[in-house]
């Protein structure tokens, strides 16, 4: 037995030994045109993909067509008390005064804007003391690309500190002036209280690429979108499909550009854009939300597929056996929908024909949905929860996939147990509750509330119900913000199917 833990505790430092802490890249080396993006996370260990220190790393970033480089950091964690520092330098001469930089005096913040940069190349450099061991440095630089013309920004640094007094910031975009620029005529539609960063995927192989268009701008013109880390509104990040070619328009895109993108769809893409061929449109899905799981962690993240299109196949060597084992919804938690608007068939047979898997598995498995129209889209779909966390299915007990899943918005989940012996009472335990301004309430058989519990991440609390003979519990969400799935059991009673 001592020689089997010798083994078994030996085998861990190995692990731990052979992590290695990575300086990270740009996701794009070169940014292409004004909607181009590309994004720079913090280094990560290659074991537990947590920060480290990689005491120092030099990253590079271009652009080709354009007359600078611009962009916001988010999520920037521990320079006061590790020291470290984060410098912007114009072109490749380190040995310049930086023209941005974060060091020993800047605070936590959730979004920062840099200033703008006429370079058309930057380098950036991470310093950090050797010897530190915790509290690491960690940001996400997203950088985009400007013209001359377009300098609409301050060249001041704005700084979203934690804590901070809730504002409202945006980060605009100049459309471009060069034709075609033909707005839709679609009519202005609700405004929906949606919450969330939507992925919005359209097929440009789409048949009725009218109606493709149109469905866009429903939805975009019907939400309130405010690009910037911290808000309580939704960020869409509008990409086009293409088999297997995805170009995303990234996540600061205000309302009104992404409207004139969405009236303007190409049905080929432009060889100087930056697109991406993929053989596992999940895996990119997941890699796009990457920067969302971390900057808004309690927000809902969907990622709508559109299309009316029966071929819609991923590159020929996709790997179904390597797609089932990622969990790439699963890990960054992503709800995904087929949005259906083929008059020949219906989402489910489309969905079988498209043959992209785009699905996860308990409460991130697909929804799948014939379009009607937008208000039935946000009615049946976006705004509710119950089909968007797959409530039906899914148990509100110990999670089954292994991952720390968040539940969605506008939630009402009923559940009945029935009490097995009559002589004891029924019981819940609940092990896990974080349900902040969301509540469960549990009532008897004559419909008596017997108990209510909203609070902030309540656990190991019992609730007995005596004299009756079965409960009902009921798990409502607000429309604001997610948190961790309950976990609770129930004794003396058999849940109803």
């Amino acid at each position: 037995m001592k020689l089997l833990y010798f083994f078994i505790l030996l085998a861990g430092l190995v692990e731990q030994a052979s992590a290695v802490c990575k300086c990270t890249s740009f996701s794009k080396p070169t940014i292409r045109s004004q909607y181009d993006y590309s994004v720079l996370v913090y280094p990560r260990d290659d074991v537990t993909e947590m920060p480290c220190n990689p005491v120092r790393c030099v990253y590079t970033i271009q652009t080709t067509k354009l007359s600078g480089i611009n962009g916001n950091v988010y999520y920037l964690r521990n320079f006061q008390k590790s020291r470290a520092t984060l410098k912007f330098y114009n072109g490749n001469d380190l040995s310049a005064d930086p023209y941005f930089k974060f060091d020993e005096n800047s605070p936590n913040s959730e979004l920062t804007i840099t200033p703008l940069s006429d370079a058309s190349f930057v380098t950036i450099v991470l310093d950090v003391n050797p010897a530190l061991l915790q509290h690491f440095p960690t940001f996400i630089f997203y950088a985009t690309g400007f013209n001359a013309t377009q300098k609409i920004r301050p060249s001041t640094t704005t700084t979203t500190q934690i804590p901070s007094v809730s504002t409202t910031q945006f980060s605009q975009t100049t459309l471009p002036t060069q034709p075609p620029i033909a707005v839709s005529n679609v009519a202005v539609a609700e405004n929906y209280n949606f919450e969330a960063d939507l992925a919005l995927i359209l097929d440009i192989n789409s048949s009725n690429f009218t109606k493709l268009s149109d469905i866009a701008q429903h939805l975009i013109n019907s939400i309130t979108i405010t690009p910037i880390g911290d808000s309580q509104n939704a960020r869409v990040n509008l990409i086009l499909y293409d088999k297997g070619n995805l170009y995303p328009h990234g996540w600061t895109l205000n309302q009104k550009t992404l409207n004139l993108i969405a009236a303007n769809l190409n049905k080929t893409f432009d060889n100087d854009l930056n697109v991406t061929n993929t053989i596992s449109l999940a895996h990119l899905v997941s890699d796009i939300f990457e920067e969302s799981k971390l900057t808004r962690p309690n927000v809902q993240r969907v990622a709508l597929f559109v299309t009316d299109n029966q071929d819609i196949q991923v590159k020929s060597n996709f790997n179904n056996e390597t797609f089932a084992s990622s969990n790439f919804f699963e890990k960054n938690d992503i709800h995904p929908v087929f949005l259906n608007f083929n008059d020949q068939i219906d989402a489910t047979n489309g969905y079988t024909l498209a043959n992209i898997q785009f699905t996860g598995t308990h409460s991130n498995l697909i929804v799948l949905h014939n379009y009607i129209d937008n208000a039935d889209l946000f009615k049946n779909v976006l705004l509710n929860g119950n089909v968007l966390c797959n409530a039906e299915h899914y148990s509100n007990s110990i999670q089954t996939d292994g991952f720390n899943k968040r539940y969605c918005n506008n939630m009402h989940v009923v559940t009945y147990c029935d009490r097995i012996d009559l002589t004891k009472p029924i019981s819940i335990n609940f092990k896990q509750v974080e349900t902040h301004q969301d509540s469960i309430s549990i009532f008897d058989d004559k419909d008596v509330m017997q108990n209510s519990i909203s609070g902030s991440k309540i656990g190991n609390f019992i609730v007995y119900v005596q004299d009756s003979a079965f409960i009902k519990v009921i798990f409502a969400t607000n429309s604001s913000n997610v948190y961790k799935i309950p976990r609770f059991s129930y004794s003396n009673c058999v849940r109803r199917s």
